[in-house]
C-alpha cells in the first residue's frame, strides 16, 4: 500500500554480489519511467540491499485489480475479448516499437542457441532490433482492461518479437490465433517475425510450458511450418517431424527432448 493508501505489490529480486546484474533487475522500474503512455504496472518506490554475498531489490508496484486473460501462459480456452481491448494491445505493441532504448532483451548469441534446439545449420541473421515486451502472453495479459504486467525482461529483440509470443501462446485456442495472425501476419511471415517463432517455441520447451499441454503438439507442427518457410533441410529436423507425425497418429512418441537432442 503506498502513502495515499493504495493497494500496492512488492517484488522481491535477488542476486550474487559478484555475479553480473542482468536486464530483469530493473526492468519494472524502468518500464515505469520511459513507457508513461502504456497501461502497465507503476513502481512508486524501490530499494537494494546487501547482505553477505547476495544483494536483493525490492520494487513497490502498483496493483491491477484485473484478472489475467488466462492463468497459464498459452490458452487453454478463448477469452472474451473485445475490439477495444485488441485496439489497445495494437497500441502498447505499435508505442513500444517506437521507444529508444539501449536495454537488450534477446541478443543474436541467445537466439541462435534456441534456434539451433530445432535446425543447427539454419542462419539466424535478424534485420531489424526493436523494442518488445519480450515475455508477451495470455497470463501477462489482463480483460477488459488490457494492462501488461511483468515488464522486468523488456528490451530490444527481433522485430516481431511480441507477436510471435503471443501467437505461439494461442495456438491450443485457433480462433484466438487466427485473431492475432490476421493482425500481426506481416510481422509474423516476416524473417524476423519467423526466427521469432522459432526461439519462442523452443523458450516454450524450456520452461516446461508444452509438457502436457494443449498446445504442445499444435507448437511442434507450427515449428515444422516455419522451419521449412525458412528453407530449413527436412533431415536437420528429422526427430521433429516423427515427433509431430507420431502425436498426428495418436502415439505415445519419443517425448520432445531438450536442447541438443532435437535437429
Amino acid at each position: 500500500m503506498d502513502d495515499d493508501g493504495h493497494d500496492g505489490w512488492l517484488r522481491l529480486v535477488g542476486e550474487p554480489v559478484n555475479g553480473e546484474v542482468g536486464v530483469f533487475w530493473d526492468g519494472n522500474a524502468t518500464a515505469s519511467q520511459q513507457l508513461g503512455g502504456l497501461r502497465l504496472p507503476r513502481v512508486w518506490r524501490s530499494w537494494e540491499h546487501a547482505e553477505s554475498d547476495l544483494r536483493f531489490r525490492a520494487d513497490l508496484m502498483s496493483h491491477v485489480d484485473e484478472p489475467t486473460c488466462s492463468r497459464t501462459a498459452a490458452l487453454t480456452a478463448v477469452p472474451a475479448l473485445s475490439e477495444m481491448w485488441w485496439m489497445r494491445l495494437g497500441g502498447t505493441l505499435s508505442f513500444l516499437t517506437e521507444v529508444e532504448t539501449d536495454r537488450v532483451a534477446v541478443d543474436n548469441e541467445r537466439l541462435a542457441s534456441r534456434i539451433q534446439i530445432w535446425d543447427e545449420a539454419l542462419p539466424v541473421d535478424v534485420h531489424q532490433w526493436v523494442p518488445a515486451h519480450a515475455d508477451l502472453h495470455w497470463a501477462q495479459l489482463t480483460s477488459p482492461g488490457c494492462w501488461v504486467l511483468d515488464w522486468e525482461g523488456w528490451g530490444l529483440a527481433p522485430a516481431g518479437f511480441d507477436a510471435a509470443s503471443l501467437y505461439l501462446h494461442s495456438l491450443a485456442a485457433p480462433p484466438v490465433a487466427r485473431l492475432v495472425r490476421a493482425r500481426y501476419f506481416a510481422e509474423l511471415d516476416s524473417r524476423d517475425g519467423m526466427l521469432s517463432q522459432l526461439y519462442i517455441a523452443g523458450r516454450m520447451l524450456d520452461r516446461g510450458d508444452l509438457d502436457g499441454h494443449p498446445a504442445e503438439s499444435a507448437v511442434y507442427a507450427h515449428v515444422g511450418t516455419v522451419l521449412r518457410a525458412l528453407g530449413a533441410e527436412p533431415g536437420s529436423y528429422r526427430h521433429l517431424l516423427r515427433l509431430v507425425n507420431d502425436r498426428r497418429a495418436g502415439g505415445a512418441g519419443t517425448g520432445p527432448g531438450r536442447p541438443g537432442t532435437l535437429g
